[in-house]
């Protein structure tokens, strides 16, 4: 189960291409994603859709130039960012003449100061490394 959980709304303005969809900005303090849901409510009937991603590339969903959208549709997608810390973006379009629509954009996470640590690198000696080299030869 994840530590602790980030929402926010985004916003689309009306006729937004998918060819040319707007970057918003979605603030996330910092963690490492475990999940993510995209709430699109009613009314979207469709005319919009949503991607996310970070570094100004979309990421989800996976493919190219793909978007979720649908109408009173609840996305829900497992993920582990592995570049924890990093600023994320929605990616917007609104094909609807008329309405703004609005996205709820929720995230479950870690921390990232409860991330594994390194340790210190083991020092071996060279010759400790010789005599395993010479082990290793000899079929020892």
């Amino acid at each position: 189960m994840a530590e602790r959980q980030e929402a926010t709304i985004v916003s689309c303005l009306p006729s937004r291409l998918p060819t040319n969809p707007l970057q918003v900005p979605v603030l996330v303090d910092g963690g490492t994603i475990r999940k993510i849901r995209i709430v699109i409510p009613a009314g979207h009937a469709g005319l919009t859709g949503i991607a996310l991603g970070y570094g100004g590339n979309a990421i989800v969903p996976r493919s190219t130039g793909a978007f979720y959208s649908g109408d009173d549709r609840i996305v829900d997608i497992d993920f582990t960012d592995n570049v924890p810390d990093v600023p994320w973006s929605a990616f917007l379009y609104n094909l609807d003449t008329l309405n703004t629509h609005s996205w709820e954009v929720d995230f479950d996470l870690d921390d990232s100061s409860n991330d594994l640590t390194p340790t210190a690198p083991a020092v071996i000696s060279p010759a400790a490394i010789v005599a395993a080299g010479t082990a290793a030869m000899s079929g020892a």
